[in-house]
């Protein structure tokens, strides 16, 4: 975990914590005006009988960048590429709004899987990296404040495109996006892993199944607790993008 030798354990704790609960907030805020505008502009412009093709797109891109990047990483090189992804999340979205001066098809086509990309492999990465900063009994006490953090910027980024669509216009939606995706690279900033602590790479770690995605389905199905929640998560998605 992130400690400086010199302050009490609870005080780090504290303070890490607090920082990802924040960082969530504006990450899920961030997204939140960015998917806002992107339906927005896509629906405006697109018809929407493409829009379930554009869904399968950015499901597998998603999937397969996050296995790819997701291997054999540790602490220190996590937090690098969070802040990279950060900044690059905040330049790309940026650079969309940007070309929404003079936009054509093609634009919307891209801003909508870019968009969804992007925000996987975001948040993905933020939470893997508080895999390797919590243990599994500070976790415990936690990620559901730190999850809360993340709902409550959910909301705010809601009630700020309420109040940024009507009055600026939808593309400002994707400019609001981009400074907070800037604006939530400061956290992981200030968050360091000592050399001694840092986590073996999972990959690497000894009697681990490395088959990857098949292993770690086949371990959830045979977990019936874990099934339930999987079949409860997968209808849950199901229902609403059948019902977008």
């Amino acid at each position: 975990m992130s400690l400086t030798m010199s302050e009490p354990l609870h005080d780090s704790e504290h303070r890490v914590r607090w920082t990802a609960t924040v960082t969530l907030g504006l990450l899920l805020a961030a997204h939140t005006l960015m998917e806002t505008g992107r339906d927005a502009l896509f629906l405006a412009n697109i018809p929407v009988e493409r829009l379930p093709w554009v869904y399968i797109v950015v499901a597998l891109l998603a999937l397969w960048i996050v296995r790819v990047t997701a291997r054999g990483t540790p602490g220190h090189s996590l937090r690098r590429r969070l802040i990279l992804l950060q900044l690059l999340a905040a330049a790309s979205v940026f650079g969309f709004w940007q070309a929404m001066r003079s936009p054509g098809p093609w634009l919307y086509y891209a801003l909508y899987v870019w968009s969804g990309i992007i925000s996987s492999v975001v948040v993905v990465t933020f939470w893997m990296l508080l895999g390797d900063l919590f243990t599994i009994t500070q976790g415990k006490r936690f990620f559901a404040s730190i999850a809360i953090g993340g709902s409550v910027g959910a909301l705010g980024g809601a009630a700020l495109a309420t109040f940024i669509a009507p009055s600026l216009g939808t593309e400002w939606l994707l400019f609001a996006a981009a400074c907070l995706f800037a604006l939530s690279a400061v956290g992981p900033m200030t968050l360091s892993i000592e050399p001694e602590e840092e986590v073996v790479p999972r990959d690497m770690a000894p009697g681990l199944d490395t088959e990857g995605l098949r292993t770690g389905i086949r371990q959830i199905l045979s977990h019936p607790y874990a099934r339930r929640v999987a079949i409860l998560v997968a209808l849950a998605s199901a229902t609403v993008t059948l019902g977008g």
